[in-house]
């Protein structure tokens, strides 16, 4: 179930940064002259478009129960997996597991946290963290609860530069 999300989100965040370079590049050409920043411009609404779709993944938002009592693993997998993790200062992380329910304790992906995230264009990344911003806010409705989004927002705040300007 691990392998299949990283598997999964890393596929939709490779997709975001070729789909971004194609536009980015097709506007260069089709557009001279023109406001590459635009957001009527076709790499931006890329951009958009692709930051929805990771957020969605991120979010867990289509995660099955996996019913029962849950999913028992290898207690050494856990271990090494959870290890491996950035901490709060509180001690928790986005590695944190479950396995009832829901694979992990805090709804959000730990591949926040990954080499192909840091990868994404900026502007790619920009759009991921201000839908992750709207989503964790307080007003914003969506499966998680207050609590969950705060215990993201606290880890997030720690752990992911740039994570909390403009908030």
């Amino acid at each position: 179930m691990v392998l299949e999300h990283q598997c999964r989100t890393h596929n939709l965040m490779t997709k975001a940064k070729m789909g971004y370079e194609r536009a980015l590049y097709f506007q260069k050409s089709y557009s001279v002259g023109a406001d590459l920043n635009s957001r009527e411009g076709m790499s931006w609404k890329t951009a958009e478009s692709s930051a929805k779709e990771i957020v969605k993944a991120f979010l867990f938002t289509d995660e099955v129960d996996p019913g029962g009592d849950g999913v028992e693993g290898s207690r050494a997998f856990a271990d090494a997996f959870e290890g491996k993790g950035l901490k709060s200062k509180k001690g928790k992380s986005l590695r944190d597991f479950r396995l009832y329910g829901r694979i992990f304790k805090n709804r959000w992906s730990y591949m926040i946290h990954s080499l192909a995230f840091q990868g994404l264009p900026v502007i790619v990344k920009e759009r991921v963290l201000s839908h992750l911003r709207q989503e964790l806010s307080g007003d914003f409705k969506n499966h998680l609860s207050s609590r969950e989004k705060k215990a993201i927002r606290e880890i997030l705040i720690e752990t992911v530069p740039g994570f909390k300007s403009e908030s």
